[in-house]
């Protein structure tokens, strides 16, 4: 999910990790990416079931008509008393996963069936395994309209139609409903015994974090006890753990950090990034918290008894020269290839189909997580809701609701709340487990029981059981086993008050009940036969054995004594072959000394020959050295003669480079430069493109006005030739005056001079 996804609960088996500030996926119980794993199981096929399919309601909370889906249940009967006789009906609450792994891992309720007489059913949750909506998983997980219905309100509400119309089928109506869940299913079980009382009669829990969410415990409480899981075995190797996930990131930093990674840690493809290898760490690190089992197993994957403890002597027991995370690689190892299978790993298998509670994550099933920085060996961060949601959004298109859980199913002041509503159910925890910080840790009335254990892992009392079960986990089965005794007799008591005829035949049950006692103290007394017989037997080893180390004791005793006669015999011939030996050695000497002056005459013979023979050597040593050193001094010229141009060379790139360097920088600046100059012309663009405009109005003012001085222009035209023709009018009056005109010709003369700019006296304005 990205950088911001970062450990699920399994629940009963799959990883938690919270939302941080900086990376990490949603919750899951345990965690989402990991090695390839397959289905171990040695027992696997030792538990023998019916595997049917119900007609299951899409949406029981409405009434629209949506297709149906087949819910996929396992069902064994083969010690079921029958409906007669109110045999008990045992429900394992399926988790998040495929159904047969949860019932193949779940062999307390097969192991106790037969005491009780009960019928084993273990109904798939929806979209998990085969109990798929819309006929196929991709169709069912296709976007979040077909996801809608995957809530826990709708399994439980699976849980309690799929038991109501079992028991009608079997007309066992009657017959008492007993939940079983570890982890989430757990939790469902806790959840289906208060909101469906009248169903089940009692619930057993185990590793149920009802209250891994809002407000209720510490976020960092998860993965400070799988811190302390570490801490007790290895102080050197918790810390080791805690510097490892820095020396991830300086190693991914490097170049080819990411493909260096990849080989040290042995995957099959090249990392992504490193929180992809912190997140494969950190759910190994979360599983062998959660699966700390005193004994092997290969729950999650075959591993040995107390594998934290193995995995911190592979990591403190590494070699000195060994980087840290090559010690990282030598204990993760213990948990994804203990068994040396597996040549490379994988970081995005999902075996048992937990992928839908990433979905379940980003709806209501938000625990908030953190880590600290003093009490935790993982990277310290915060709960971060705004990425969370951010998160979910991207992945789903959906807003996870924090507070619904507690809101629908409760979690606040549960003490209170179940004290006063509540009954009947047994919270089982080991203190190893990191999800027993979020479950319910003392009693809170008579009924409402905590059994919690120091050593114990993940619902380990769920396993199947083995020789080597020690005391505590054998006394908290049978706590649990007698807890529910009591739910049963209680329930046939208030039957039998209810139904008197039911009497005669549960006094014929107490008959069998006590035949089968009887038969019980036949067969113990058969065991204590038998134990004395295996006592005796071993008296007679015993017996047998002492025989046989008084036997040896008598041959050591004979092996001495001939070891003495053996030495002093060897002492007797030891002082015979000495004074041979004497002789011997007197005529070895006496021949030693001839030959010895022999040998001194040839040495010295010998010792002139190579005196001579070596000072030729000398002197032809000598010539070759005179040569060597005049070939070595002319080397050494060429050397300095190479060192100096090398020299000026560099200075000749220095100089290139300092010019190079001065270029690029006036070529900044010109680029700079041209930059505001470009960015001036814009601005000076922008002026004329106004000004180009103020101008156009300007000029079609000026037309305006121009086209308005012509219409005057024209308009004095026809006035000046109003004025001439009024003029011509005046003369042709004169001349029609004749005889005043001639008589007075000089006065008209004056008078016309006088009388002319008069007339154009009133034309004057055009001007």
């Amino acid at each position: 999910m990205g950088s911001e996804l970062r450990l699920v609960l399994i629940i009963s088996f799959v990883s938690v990790l919270v939302f941080s500030t900086s990376s990490s996926p949603l919750p899951r119980f345990p965690r989402q990416n990991r090695a390839r794993i397959q289905l171990f199981g040695g027992d696997r096929n030792d538990y023998q079931y019916e595997t049917k399919y119900f007609s299951q309601q899409l949406d029981h909370f409405s009434f629209a008509d949506l297709p149906k889906f087949s819910q996929r249940y396992l069902i064994n009967s083969a010690h079921w008393t029958g409906a007669s006789e109110l045999g008990p009906i045992f429900l394992y609450c399926g988790n998040e996963g495929d159904i047969e792994w949860f019932a193949t891992n779940s062999g307390f309720i097969w192991e106790i069936a037969p005491k009780f007489g009960a019928l084993l059913v273990f109904p798939e949750h929806r979209y998990y395994g085969e109990s798929m909506p819309y006929g196929s998983r991709d169709e069912a997980y296709k976007n979040a309209t077909t996801l809608s219905y995957l809530t826990t309100e709708q399994a439980l509400a699976d849980f309690a139609v799929f038991v109501t119309d079992l028991k009608r089928n079997l007309s066992a109506e009657a017959s008492p409903v007993v939940l079983f869940g570890g982890s989430y299913g757990g939790m469902l079980a806790a959840w289906m015994r208060l909101k469906y009382p009248h169903i089940a009669i009692g619930a057993l829990a185990s590793s149920a974090p009802i209250l891994q969410f809002e407000d209720i415990v510490p976020p960092q409480t998860f993965y400070n006890i799988v811190s302390n899981d570490f801490k007790r075995e290895s102080s050197s190797c918790f810390n080791t753990i805690k510097n490892s996930w820095d020396a991830i990131i300086a190693e991914g930093q490097k170049e080819n950090g990411l493909q260096q990674l990849s080989k040290t840690f042995h995957f099959c493809r090249a990392l992504n990034s490193t929180d992809d290898l912190s997140d494969w760490l950190d759910s190994a690190y979360s599983y062998l918290a959660m699966v700390d089992y005193p004994y092997p197993a290969d729950f999650m994957m075959p591993l040995p008894g107390h594998p934290i403890k193995e995995v911190c002597r592979k990591i403190d027991g590494a070699s000195s020269d060994a980087s840290i995370l090559e010690r990282i690689y030598a204990g993760v190892t213990v948990y994804y290839n203990y068994t040396g299978k597996v040549g490379c790993f994988e970081l995005d298998d999902d075996p048992h189909g937990l992928d839908g509670w990433n979905w379940q994550a980003c709806t209501e099933m938000v625990m908030p997580m953190s880590s600290s920085q003093k009490n935790s060996m993982f990277t310290a961060y915060d709960f971060n809701y705004s990425s969370y949601k951010e998160d979910c959004w991207n992945t789903f298109r959906v807003n996870p609701r924090p507070r619904w859980v507690t809101t629908e199913l409760g979690g606040h002041d549960i003490e209170t709340t179940l004290k006063s509503f509540g009954s009947n159910i047994i919270f089982s925890n080991g203190l190893l487990d990191p999800w027993s910080g979020g479950s319910v840790l003392k009693n809170l009335s008579s009924t409402i029981v905590a059994l919690v254990t120091k050593e114990g892992g993940h619902h380990l009392d769920l396993r199947p059981s083995t020789p080597e079960d020690p005391k505590w986990l054998v006394e908290q089965r049978e706590a649990e086993i007698g807890l529910i005794q009591g739910w049963i007799r209680t329930y046939r008591l208030e039957k039998e008050a209810q139904f008197p005829l039911l009497k005669p035949e549960w006094e014929h049950i107490d008959v069998k009940r006590e035949e089968l006692r009887k038969e019980v103290e036949y067969i113990t007394r058969q065991r204590e036969a038998f134990s004395m017989y295996l006592k005796d037997e071993c008296d007679n080893i015993r017996e047998e054995r002492d025989a046989l180390r008084n036997q040896h004791k008598h041959d050591m005793e004979a092996l001495n004594r001939e070891r003495e006669e053996f030495m002093n015999k060897m002492v007797d011939e030891h002082s015979e072959w000495l004074s041979k030996i004497q002789r011997e050695r007197a005529d070895f000497l006496l021949g030693i000394e001839t030959q010895k002056r022999e040998l001194e005459y040839c040495i010295e013979n010998r010792r002139e020959e190579l005196e001579n023979s070596l000072r030729e050597r000398e002197k032809a040593f000598e010539q070759e050295k005179k040569l060597e050193e005049e070939r070595i001094q002319s080397l050494k010229e060429s050397a300095q003669k190479n060192l100096e141009n090398v020299q000026v060379e560099l200075k000749r790139l220095d100089s290139e480079r300092l010019e190079i360097k001065l270029d690029r920088e006036r070529r900044e600046r010109e680029w700079s430069e041209l930059k505001d100059s470009v960015e001036e012309l814009k601005v000076q663009r922008k002026k004329l493109e106004t000004q180009r405009h103020m101008l156009r109005s300007e000029r079609e003012e000026i037309i305006h006005e121009v086209e308005e001085l012509k219409k005057l222009e024209n308009l004095k035209f026809t006035l000046d030739d109003m004025s001439m023709a009024r003029m011509q009018l005046e003369e042709e009056l004169d001349l029609q005056n004749g005889v005043s005109t001639v008589s007075n010709s000089e006065d008209g003369y004056n008078s016309n001079n006088g009388s002319s700019p008069s007339s154009a006296t009133p034309f004057s304005w055009i001007k």
